[in-house]
């Protein structure tokens, strides 16, 4: 578990914010699941800011980087867009 503090926001009004890091894991449902130990130091009924971290398997993301670019582009091609492809 790791704990800190940092003031964000703009210099008329800082929130102050407090860090835990703790470890977690994501069920079958797609759920991200919190220590009890953890949970209990969180606010109830108030916003949070999280950030998630995952370990990165080497190849992984480029190839999934790659699909995207692929999927996305193709997504954009209209057929007015063939004259490009005689140049």
């Amino acid at each position: 578990m790791s704990l800190g503090r940092k003031a964000t926001g703009n210099s008329k009004r800082q929130v102050l914010m407090k860090a835990i890091e703790c470890p977690v894991q994501v069920t079958p449902r797609g759920k991200v699941k919190i220590p009890l130990v953890f949970l209990k130091q969180l606010p109830v009924n108030q916003p949070l800011r999280a950030i998630i971290l995952v370990s990165e398997a080497e190849g992984d993301d480029d190839a999934a980087w790659a699909e995207l670019a692929a999927q996305q582009f193709a997504a954009g091609y209209s057929k007015s867009d063939s004259i490009y492809d005689r140049v």
